[in-house]
């Protein structure tokens, strides 16, 4: 359950329009499930939450998150989710404990199953190498994000090729 409520704007003494988070609802403060929000209000609720556990790197609340809300997430969602488990890792042993966790587990491999069954791709690049560098970082020693990022990039490169070829021909004549 989410609250939202209105708080005053100090400086023009009238209401905000940005929605607060608080944790104690009260009487007046109108209550709301994730679902009655549009997807749009959603994702960047998600989003907004998911960028100050970034900051924290709070990877417990991040997993908790991760699983409230698994049906819904996008590619932005899973490169923050990564980013998070990047820099909540202190030392090689939170590395270690981060990688041989079961959740860990879990959203490493349904992140390569949005990667192998998705048309169009689900992730753009920019996610993509987000969530490689965060890989890196916690030493994972799982391949299938760097094969397949090694695999989009060559069949990249065999159609660059091909349309230079095509262009190259096409100017020749």
């Amino acid at each position: 359950m989410i609250c939202l409520r209105f708080l005053p704007n100090p400086i023009f003494s009238t209401f905000s329009r940005s929605p607060k988070l608080i944790s104690r609802p009260f009487s007046y403060i109108k209550k709301f499930t994730i679902s009655q929000i549009d997807p749009i209000k959603r994702a960047k609720f998600i989003s907004n939450t998911l960028s100050t556990l970034k900051k924290s790197g709070n990877i417990p609340k991040t997993i908790a998150l991760y699983k409230e809300h698994l049906n819904i997430l996008d590619d932005i969602h899973y490169a923050i989710i990564f980013s998070v488990f990047e820099r909540g890792v202190k030392s090689p042993a939170d590395a270690r404990k981060l990688r041989e966790g079961v959740n860990f587990k879990k959203i490493l491999d349904n992140t390569m199953d949005k990667l192998n069954h998705s048309n169009p791709p689900f992730f753009r690049v920019r996610q993509l190498s987000a969530i490689a560098h965060a890989l890196s970082k916690v030493q994972s020693d799982d391949r299938r994000i760097f094969d397949y990022i090694v695999e989009v990039s060559e069949r990249a490169l065999r159609k660059t090729r091909i349309l230079a070829m095509k262009c190259a021909k096409w100017l020749q004549t």
